[in-house]
């Protein structure tokens, strides 16, 4: 899965990326970190990809 981190103005501030098995029609929850406190510091919201590959 991949997640935009955004600022306030909706620049990305970080993209970032985690993987996790899940069942066909299944559904997992996903921790996805960031870079550090700076980083964290200048989020305002996220974005999740909306499609996940086949592996």
């Amino acid at each position: 899965m991949t997640v935009d981190f955004l600022d306030a103005a909706s620049n990305r501030v970080e993209r970032r990326t985690a993987h996790a098995f899940v069942a066909a029609n299944g559904t997992a929850r996903v921790r996805v970190g960031l870079s550090g406190p700076g980083a964290a510091a200048r989020v305002d919201h996220c974005l999740a990809g909306l499609h996940a590959t086949a592996g």
